[in-house]
């Protein structure tokens, strides 16, 4: 059997990956399979510069390392990449396609692998979970739907993707050492008690993205103060960003309404610290003009959390707000909801992804 490794994430790869890489190609090796890496290598200026192979040999199977000029991963350089992946998959038979990452690579083999009819999988990092999801999200979708396998080193990213796709058993947590995780590492109770310093123990809504001048912020702010009137929620939490000239605006009409002290930025969270955030909000609020992709809304209803978004907005809420009864005041506990994910040795990894 061969298979073919690609990644476009020369000096850019999370912390951890390399490692897991490294440890990926040694247990296909150790079991007999040829596996051929293909790296992007900058040409330094030299135009000419043509695909380079290296071999290393292994007790039990062969590595090839083939580098190929940085251009060809480039978004204009799709079409020649995809033209020499599907020649390599011919002439060296290969028989499973693992990208790294979806950009560039991930998406060009994945149809690469499709057009023929050979074998795919992925390894998914927190860029491709979120980032490439509200940049991009037609070649995470790409990606995601065409892959055997898709291996994350850690749950958070599965968790996200889960929101939006049905994974099953495809989804594949690899166990790695704690130092190894594609994201900082996760310590729930300080992000609990985080989440009760911006909340002050009492029950709140949130807001997240970027609230900017092209937002409705008269209409986001009557319907916030009306949630708060309806005992919904003591406090108002944003998650992202502001504009400057909007929350200078903001601040002004809270200061007259007298509830600056109801309101409190967060400003941009690690995703694990967010996720915990989003995850004890009583409603998450939308606002009209909103001009990201949605992924907050697509993520609450992903969670059951309930939404509030105005008329024309394209995402329409799964759960509705709670009752007045369902409040149960400023000391209500804060949950955090655990992963379906358990984490999967390397060698059942690799079993598997033989199969």
């Amino acid at each position: 059997m061969k298979v073919l490794i690609i990644t476009d994430q020369d000096g850019h790869v999370p912390s951890g990956i390399p490692q897991m890489i490294e440890r990926i190609v040694g247990g296909l090796l150790s079991r007999g399979v040829s596996v051929i890496t293909l790296l992007p290598k900058p040409s330094a200026g030299l135009s000419l510069y043509k695909p380079a192979r290296e071999y290393y040999d292994s007790q039990s199977g062969r590595l090839a390392v083939e580098w190929l000029p940085a251009t060809d991963f480039s978004h204009n350089g799709r079409e020649t990449l995809l033209h020499y992946l599907e020649t390599l998959i011919v002439r060296e038979d290969v028989e499973h396609i693992l990208a790294i990452g979806v950009r560039k690579a991930g998406f060009v083999s994945s149809i690469a692998a499709r057009l023929r009819g050979k074998l795919f999988s992925a390894i998914l990092t927190y860029s491709d979970a979120f980032e490439c999801h509200l940049n991009t999200p037609y070649e995470l979708d790409l990606v995601t739907e065409a892959a055997k396998f898709l291996i994350a080193p850690n749950p958070f990213v599965l968790q996200h993707l889960e929101c939006f796709y049905s994974l099953g058993d495809r989804a594949l947590w690899l166990e790695m050492l704690p130092n190894l995780l594609d994201s900082k590492c996760i310590d729930l109770e300080e992000d609990l008690r985080y989440r009760e310093t911006v909340s002050l123990g009492q029950t709140y809504l949130c807001t997240t993205g970027n609230i900017s001048p092209l937002v409705d912020v008269a209409e986001l702010l009557d319907r916030v103060i009306g949630l708060m009137h309806e005992n919904v929620a003591d406090r108002w939490i944003h998650v992202g960003t502001v504009d400057s000239n909007t929350l200078m605006h903001l601040s002004s009409r809270l200061s007259l309404l007298g509830m600056t002290d109801k309101f409190a930025l967060a400003g941009i969270l690690d995703r694990s610290r967010y996720r915990c955030v989003i995850q004890g909000a009583r409603v998450i609020v939308k606002p009209a003009g909103e001009v990201d992709t949605g992924v907050g809304a697509l993520e609450a209803n992903g969670w059951q959390i309930p939404l509030s978004v105005p008329p024309e907005y394209p995402i329409r809420p799964l759960k509705p707000y709670p009752p007045r009864s369902e409040v149960a005041g400023p000391h209500r506990s804060l949950s955090f909801s655990t992963s379906r994910f358990t984490p999967t040795s390397l060698d059942v990894v690799v079993d598997r992804f033989l199969q």
